[in-house]
């Protein structure tokens, strides 16, 4: 966030790389609701985010418990103790294990994600190996 808004931006968005298919409407969302001054965060099934938007830096990131349930509600906890409005996209999944991955494949399929096997060759092949 740092490096973004020291380059001038007045809204950023971090995604989270383990949630490959986030719904277009809820980033639009999300930087709507930065645009009114609120944190925003898109809260994951397993007690963290896929995606925390700000408009300004701020200081919410301190005695954090990374990679454990509690990241969400600990950072809503420290945003709402500093005064600082807060948003909830709609919850959401990320990778973080093989089962995980399993019930992403079918709902990629099924949105056509996997259809063009030649944009992505080598996720295509492992895929059709292990889960397909």
């Amino acid at each position: 966030f740092r490096a973004l808004f020291k380059k001038g931006y007045k809204k950023v968005a971090v995604i989270g790389s383990d949630s490959t298919d986030i719904p277009i409407e809820y980033i639009k969302r999300a930087f709507d609701e930065v645009e009114e001054g609120k944190i925003v965060f898109g809260p994951a099934e397993d007690g963290g985010y896929y995606l925390i938007a700000m408009h300004r830096l701020c200081d919410i990131f301190k005695d954090i418990p990374w990679s454990t349930d509690k990241v969400l509600y600990k950072s809503l906890k420290t945003a709402r103790r500093k005064g600082i409005e807060t948003f909830l996209l709609p919850c959401w999944h990320d990778i973080d294990t093989y089962n995980d991955l399993k019930k992403l494949v079918p709902a990629g399929i099924k949105q056509g994600l996997l259809k063009n096997k030649i944009d992505i060759p080598h996720t295509y092949n492992f895929l059709k190996k292990k889960i397909l």
